[in-house]
């Protein structure tokens, strides 16, 4: 005979109740309404708003993916995925970007002072909103890239895990985060999974969706100089227009109809793979990230080409000018020499200046300061020359 349930006694309601609003309490502040979020936000752990404000399980993989026609630019080979829907219509999810671009979404440094691995991401409008893991995020204090794919909820305000790929700036450009035309490389996208992994390696677990900005930055400096071009605050967003400008990716690929992801491989090697739930958030995602993803496999055939060229016939391939394989020291040395030259006829003062000609980064770094500082023997030059023109006067 089963026994009547017993009623609580008032202290015990009591107890529930408390128990009820402190998790009441709890939720208000981690939905990042009150200014207690704000205030506190540096004492809470990024995965745990990660985990409970922009992450719900994802739909499982449909059991029959099929292949469309291959699509090929240059290096880069593109597999269409044709699968069944993974999303139901609604809620209705859209993508990123362009809800950024519209101001419906609107991203902001955490706090005044802002705080590198994080940002404060305020969803307005009543649809999910998809952030790509790789997405690129302009201004304020420096230029970010996502750390994972996360779903922003409807009327919401959220804390997303980033990176830094702006390394020489932490200044205000602009109060919000502004979009951008470009998207990580595959090889970036790849590094920042690796990161990831020695971060919550060497956390024991605990932040798992936190980068090793390190191994970000350089990351971004090798695609810097596998495209050849310089950027001041060495932000990845300048070294993607300028290798725009001087290497136009020449075929565009176009996504085709009911596709829902892709494969990417570049000289026969697969560097990425992306399923989306829809055919349309495939179709608004497809340009950005393939066409970043062709603009690194034609740096990375260029770079492959000179070096060829270079063990062949011991001269750089000039057809690829944007390069860091192509030697341009003639060049270089020559015109500083000029320009250096003519300070010192114009001003008569003595001018001492240097410039490394090396073929690769590590190179570069070893005469800069790993083996030996040349910068530092430079100086020392000025001073002893300074002091002989002190004596000579």
């Amino acid at each position: 005979m089963t026994q009547p349930p017993r009623k609580k006694s008032t202290s015990e309601r009591g107890q529930s109740h408390s128990l009820d609003q402190s998790l009441r309490t709890q939720d208000r502040r981690r939905t990042g309404l009150s200014d207690d979020t704000r205030q506190h936000a540096d004492r809470r752990s990024p995965d745990d708003v990660y985990s409970t404000e922009t992450h719900r399980p994802a739909p499982p993989l449909p059991k029959k993916i099929g292949f469309g026609k291959l699509l090929r630019a240059g290096a880069l080979t593109v597999v269409p995925l044709k699968s069944s829907r993974l999303l139901r219509k609604k809620p209705a999810v859209k993508i990123g970007h362009r809800q950024l671009t519209k101001g419906k979404v609107v991203i902001t440094e955490v706090g005044q002072q802002g705080f590198v691995p994080r940002l404060r991401a305020e969803n307005r409008t009543k649809f999910f909103v998809l952030l790509i893991e790789g997405d690129q995020l302009l201004g304020a204090k420096q230029n970010r890239i996502c750390n994972s794919t996360v779903l922003l909820k409807p009327n919401a305000v959220s804390e997303i895990p980033v990176s830094c790929v702006e390394q020489g700036r932490w200044q205000h450009v602009s109060k919000n985060f502004s979009s951008s035309n470009f998207h990580a490389a595959p090889t970036l996208r790849r590094r920042l999974a690796e990161s990831k992994k020695h971060t919550r390696q060497a956390s024991h677990g605990q932040r798992v969706h936190e980068s090793n900005q390190t191994m970000v930055w350089n990351e971004v400096q090798e695609f810097a100089s596998c495209a050849g071009v310089h950027s001041e605050t060495q932000a990845m967003e300048e070294v993607f227009e300028k290798s725009r400008d001087r290497q136009p990716v020449q075929q565009r690929l176009e996504c085709p109809k009911n596709t829902n992801g892709w494969i990417l491989a570049i000289d026969g090697r697969v560097v990425s793979v992306d399923l989306f739930g829809t055919p349309k958030l495939c179709r608004q995602a497809w340009d950005r990230m393939v066409h970043s993803a062709a603009m690194e496999a034609q740096l990375l055939t260029n770079r492959r080409l000179n070096k060829q060229a270079r063990q062949n016939t011991g001269k750089p391939n000039l057809h690829s000018a944007g390069d860091s394989d192509t030697p341009h020291f003639d060049v270089v040395v020559a015109e500083a020499s000029k320009g250096i030259a003519a300070v010192a006829r114009d001003t008569s003062v003595p001018v001492i200046f240097g410039v490394l000609t090396t073929d690769t980064m590590q190179q570069a770094l070893e005469r800069a300061g790993i083996k030996s500082n040349l910068g530092w023997s430079y100086g020392l030059e000025a001073l002893e020359m300074g002091s002989l023109m002190r004596a000579l006067t």
